[in-house]
């Protein structure tokens, strides 16, 4: 049926039909490659800022851990309300032991069993492995665990949750500027 009424129009409207089927895949497949683009460099992009800002807040947290003052490790923590993004952060110990919490939920310590556990498995890779872990979750964050070492003593860890959701906003950003310019 398509084929019948493809065969029956005119050689200027079938040229035209090419042309936008054509343009149409050409965006399609340029907005494809554009949010893939954006994709990758926003996903190196953040582990290299999130890395950068554990190792600051890790090397700011030593004098607190190895005097054992949990009330200056969450002020040091504390810090990173600077940074929308970081929507929670645990020191622990070299033992394993949580040693101080931020969050930006009114009570950090009702944290979902799944979360908790989830924390932990990436706590325990970066123990045995000795090597900093970022992990993406979807969308939604990045968990990110590193050593804490004062001098070359091994003396915690600082675990970092971000938030994707500006990734998000951005992806969906770059949907939308694709479909306005499909409908035009």
């Amino acid at each position: 049926m398509i084929n019948a009424m493809f065969r029956n129009l005119p050689i200027t409207k079938k040229l035209l039909l090419i042309i936008n089927v054509a343009t149409l895949i050409a965006v399609l497949f340029a907005s494809i490659l554009f949010g893939a683009s954006e994709a990758l460099n926003y996903r190196k992009t953040t582990v290299e800022q999130v890395g950068t800002l554990a190792d600051v807040i890790g090397t700011n947290s030593t004098a607190a851990i190895t005097f054992d003052d949990s009330a200056l490790a969450a002020q040091v923590l504390s810090s990173l309300s600077a940074n929308n993004a970081i929507t929670k952060a645990h020191i622990f110990l070299d033992t394993g032991e949580l040693f101080t919490t931020y969050s930006v939920d009114e009570n950090p310590h009702l944290e979902t069993d799944a979360a908790h556990m989830e924390v932990q498995q990436l706590l325990n890779e970066v123990m045995s492995s000795g090597e900093p872990i970022e992990k993406f979750s979807g969308l939604t964050h990045l968990d990110a665990v590193r050593p804490i070492y004062f001098d070359t003593e091994l003396i915690g860890y600082l675990h970092l949750r971000t938030s994707l959701s500006a990734f998000v906003t951005t992806l969906e950003r770059i949907g939308m500027v694709a479909v306005g310019v499909l409908l035009l």
